[in-house]
């Protein structure tokens, strides 16, 4: 949970068994009012931050372009940051400093859709090395990788927040002190688990939206004090 000024305390609220199941496991856990707020926290064993999410929401039939957060549980593949702003982050995950002309593929019918490509790229990509630092630091989640499917949604990351903590467009977006403490506790085969409707069980595997008719019982009590807890609020695009 976080207070007043958006630092992440001890969330006495979670229920025991939930906090049990965090601890145990490697999954990172989104805790949201629903699935149609843009804000949630980010808990693992016992951390707990604040966290934008996308503006549509959480969504199992993700769509490209629809700026929403896909539900599901998908693995935490690989870190990239910008060697120019920050040093690389001390963590287990593979880590690799961006260059000037990284990009992602956007564009749903081009065959390196959702990957990493050379800027200039001759179809629709992302610029990675931001002037806005929101990529100073990001995750690359194993959404719609193997196998790909066209429009199925890109470039679905873990990534800085703005201060506002406005909603994505469709990512996962933190402070970066915490994204960093985060990112130094993750070992190999961490999974980040989207979707207030999505059940967490001994079956669920990385990349899988299985199990999601039943609501979670985890619930979050939110501090209405705080600028980083107004679920619900709609106020502006972070554009990718």
């Amino acid at each position: 949970m976080c207070d007043a000024t958006g630092e992440a305390v001890r969330n006495q609220n979670l229920p025991q068994k939930l906090q049990e199941k965090t601890r145990k496991r490697n999954i990172v856990r989104l805790l949201t009012r629903s699935d149609a707020v843009i804000n949630g926290i980010l808990a693992y064993r016992n951390l707990h931050f604040p966290a934008a999410l996308g503006k549509g929401g959480v969504r199992a039939q993700k769509r490209e372009g629809d700026g929403a957060t896909p539900l599901g549980m998908w693995a935490a593949v690989k870190v990239y940051y910008r060697p120019d702003k920050v040093g690389r982050p001390a963590t287990r995950l593979p880590a690799e400093a961006l260059r000037q002309n990284d990009g992602w593929c956007d564009a749903p019918h081009d065959r390196n859709y959702n990957r990493k490509v050379t800027l200039p790229y001759p179809r629709s990509a992302e610029r990675l090395w931001r002037d806005d630092r929101l990529y100073d630091v990001i995750v690359i989640l194993a959404y719609n990788m193997r196998p790909r499917a066209q429009g199925r949604g890109s470039a679905i990351f873990m990534h800085v927040a703005r201060p506002s903590f406005k909603a994505t467009e469709g990512c996962i977006a933190m402070r970066q002190d915490h994204l960093l403490r985060l990112l130094s506790t993750l070992s190999p085969g961490a999974v980040i688990a989207a979707g207030k409707t999505l059940t967490i069980s001994a079956g669920s595997a990385a990349g899988s939206s299985r199990g999601r008719s039943h609501a979670s019982r985890g619930r979050v009590l939110w501090r209405r004090s705080s600028p980083h807890a107004s679920a619900g609020r709609r106020d502006g695009g972070l554009q990718r």
